[in-house]
């Protein structure tokens, strides 16, 4: 199966439920507060960096 696209441009984002990625070089794991009591982890990727959305969000009221 194709690749849809590919976004390249500084400040393109994808969202989804289960995001892959992969890469030569990471950062440090940090913890972050989302919301309320919600935290969050995040590092930065570098060196042939890729995401793939595994599976997009589901159950999203509009």
């Amino acid at each position: 199966m194709m690749a849809k696209k590919t976004y390249r441009a500084v400040g393109d984002t994808i969202e989804g439920d289960v995001i892959s990625i992969e890469c030569r070089k990471y950062s440090k794991w940090q913890l972050f507060r989302m919301s309320g009591q919600h935290k969050g982890c995040r590092c930065v990727i570098e060196k042939n960096a890729k995401a793939k959305i595994k599976r997009a969000y589901t159950n999203i009221a509009q």
